[in-house]
């Protein structure tokens, strides 16, 4: 029995954008046969939208949100249904990709990995939490995604905590993209996770990147570059060589100027229109 899962997520405010990237992942076949969509959401989506996904075979699951946060969008918590026991005992294979990229090539091996996967990240373990000379005196810069500035109270403690417990110096994985075997997830995954979450969430530099990396500490594996390439790390146009070597094109960041659909100018935005056009058909 074929157990794949491909799973992605949205709210209402990028619909538009998860849609695209979809389109790219099944106008290039990139999946092996058999292996089913999932859109995790905390939406009710109008009918349109919801038809969009239906006549593509999409299921959209809407997942309870357990801990709501005015520091990040909750969105984001949906991730952690992928580390239920629901999914561990109706899958065997998970691959996740967020909605701000493209998929231009099969992705098919990633879902022969064992261990939970994911493409190395630039940053340490250290410098996925705020340090506390941010919390001090709220410098926030790189913050992406926070929408509260923290309150100090107990924020310190938290970081101090961190430094004690785990290599700050530690390599660390971009949560955008990542794979497991549901085998090797422990049950009730999803509710450490939101332990770690009620511990750490404050001070967590990216949202659920952190927490992530927290839970999986010394216990992931490493992925080719090729299935999360970072465009707007490149501070030149994204190397050709690079650019036909990849299967996943991301363009993480925050600005507005980083994103295809947002600026006509970037470098992908003619191939990001190809896959806009031809989600509307």
């Amino acid at each position: 029995m074929n157990r794949k899962l491909f799973a992605t997520l949205s709210d209402q405010n990028a619909l538009s954008q998860v849609k695209i990237s979809l389109t790219s992942l099944i106008q290039n076949s990139a999946l092996p046969k058999g292996t089913k969509i999932m859109l995790l959401t905390d939406s009710v989506f109008p009918k349109k939208e919801v038809i969009w996904f239906k006549k593509r075979n999409i299921i959209i699951k809407k997942v309870k949100i357990k801990k709501k946060s005015d520091l990040f969008p909750n969105i984001y918590q949906c991730v952690f249904y992928l580390f239920s026991d629901e999914v561990k005992n109706n899958w065997d294979q998970v691959v996740f990709v967020e909605a701000d990229t493209l998929i231009i090539k099969e992705i098919g091996n990633l879902f022969k990995v064992q261990n939970f996967s994911a493409v190395r990240d630039i940053l340490t373990l250290e410098k996925q939490f705020l340090s506390l000379d941010e919390i001090k005196n709220n410098k926030l810069s790189g913050s992406t995604l926070r929408k509260k500035k923290v309150i100090p109270k107990d924020a310190e403690e938290k970081i101090k905590r961190i430094k004690n417990n785990y290599n700050v110096f530690a390599p660390t994985f971009n949560a955008g993209i990542f794979a497991f075997s549901t085998k090797m997830i422990p049950v009730k995954s999803d509710f450490k996770l939101f332990l770690i979450l009620e511990k750490y969430f404050e001070v967590s530099r990216y949202g659920m990147q952190g927490i992530l990396n927290l839970y999986f500490y010394q216990k992931w594996q490493e992925l080719p570059r090729k299935y999360n390439s970072l465009v707007n790390l490149k501070k030149i146009s994204f190397p050709l060589f690079e650019y036909l070597s990849s299967s996943i094109l991301h363009f993480a960041g925050s600005l507005e100027e980083q994103k295809p659909w947002a600026n006509k100018n970037h470098s992908y935005f003619k191939l990001w229109n190809k896959y806009a056009e031809l989600s509307n058909k």
